[in-house]
């Protein structure tokens, strides 16, 4: 997950630039999950990654939104916002749960696949949010997501791989429309590194790598 947390910054740096582009050229683009998916594969090239659209992940996507759906009329998430309902669903579904949604993908080794939500209707305080929705929405999306299922490396890649895998759906959660992705985010753990000496030497640049 460190790979996710260092893009934040940079995402939403770059959805800021995006809504003032927007907002200057009066319009964002129509607030679909096609227009969505292009502006989350834009801020990932933007901050050096390669990034794809991933169909292969719909029905999982699918399935996550229908099980939280299915729960978040509990008590225990009345008076959350919709994300914040959505996350604490997400974390208290238990490994079978988990598995089934991801029964549809073909895995890969080394990568970790997270899902994120974001409400779709709201009205914003300033006209340069509300005609960047579009990139504000694709932002959300991109960041602080919710850890679904995770690989690591057994040994350290020779080369650390940059590329990431996004699906955007449309849906309703508790009467709400909104928009889910799931992303295919590659790790930056590696369970061991043979040869090495020093647990830490993993050749990787970037200094995220560790053991377990």
């Amino acid at each position: 997950m460190k790979m996710a947390k260092k893009l934040v910054a940079v995402l939403l740096a770059g959805v800021l630039a995006l809504s003032v582009l927007t907002a200057c050229s009066g319009s964002a683009g129509p607030l679909t999950k096609d227009t969505v998916t292009d502006y989350i594969l834009d801020l990932y090239t933007a901050a050096g990654y390669q990034a794809t659209e991933e169909r292969s992940m719909e029905t999982a996507a699918q399935a996550v939104l229908a099980y939280v759906n299915s729960q978040i009329g509990k008590s225990e998430y009345n008076g959350m916002a919709l994300r914040e309902a959505f996350s604490a669903i997400i974390e208290n579904a238990d490994e079978n749960t988990r598995k089934g949604w991801m029964s549809s993908v073909t895995l890969k080794e080394g990568y970790f696949y997270c899902v994120s939500c974001a409400s779709v209707n709201e009205t914003y305080r300033t006209d340069l949010f509300n005609q960047g929705k579009t990139a504000l929405i694709a932002a959300v999306l991109a960041s602080d997501q919710c850890e679904i299922r995770s690989y690591i490396w057994e040994q350290a890649p020779e080369r650390w791989p940059s590329d990431a895998g996004v699906c955007v759906i449309e849906g309703v959660i508790g009467g709400k429309e909104c928009m889910v992705s799931m992303l295919r985010i590659p790790s930056r753990v590696a369970a061991h590194y043979p040869n090495k000496g020093d647990d830490n030497a993993s050749g990787d640049p970037s200094s995220d790598a560790t053991t377990e």
